[in-house]
């Protein structure tokens, strides 16, 4: 990626297990991924759209669009494994590990991944689980972390959106300009 977007205008934004979002700075976004359609599977975008095709369907190794056919309009990142974004359509897709689907669908919002970010607060989630000890199956209510931003893998830098692994050599310098 980084060849055909040099400089500025390719920024990683997260990865996951088997995932990477990017921020690509292009005039046409689609028209480049015309030129290099074979590292891609488009068959999950619209039927009507440029650049459908079913060729690599499935096939490992190419990469696939998390927003088939739409573009993410905003993205917020709190930690590993814990991010949302909007579409330019609207639609949000919220990941919270560790949280009920059932509660990131029906109470997160995407302001609030916002709000836990700019804001440093955190949300709580409340949840029932059904447990079973000895064969006797009881309800446990449970209250825990829903949303945070205190990231335990990256070292935030002060602008809350920039981060860099820990160990990295900036660090040092960084802390030490820090009043005490």
């Amino acid at each position: 990626m980084k060849p055909r977007y040099p400089g500025t205008k390719l920024k990683l934004l997260w990865t996951d297990t088997d995932s990477l979002g990017y921020l690509i700075e292009s005039a046409d976004l689609y028209q480049d991924m015309s030129k290099t359609l074979h590292l891609y599977d488009t068959s999950n975008y619209p039927r009507d759209h440029v650049l459908y095709s079913k060729v690599n369907e499935r096939r490992p190794g190419v990469m696939k669009d998390e927003c088939p056919g739409k573009i993410i309009s905003e993205f917020v990142g709190l930690r590993s494994k814990m991010y949302a974004f909007v579409c330019n359509q609207g639609a949000e897709t919220k990941i919270a590990k560790g949280v009920q689907k059932s509660t990131i669908s029906s109470k997160l919002r995407f302001e609030q991944y916002k709000t836990c970010l700019f804001e440093e607060i955190q949300e709580m989630s409340e949840c029932y689980n059904i447990r079973s000890d000895k064969h006797t199956l009881y309800l446990t209510h449970v209250n825990k972390i829903g949303l945070s931003a205190a990231d335990d893998k990256r070292y935030v830098l002060g602008n809350k959106c920039d981060t860099l692994a820990y160990g990295h050599y900036k660090i040092k310098g960084l802390i030490s300009q820090c009043p005490v």
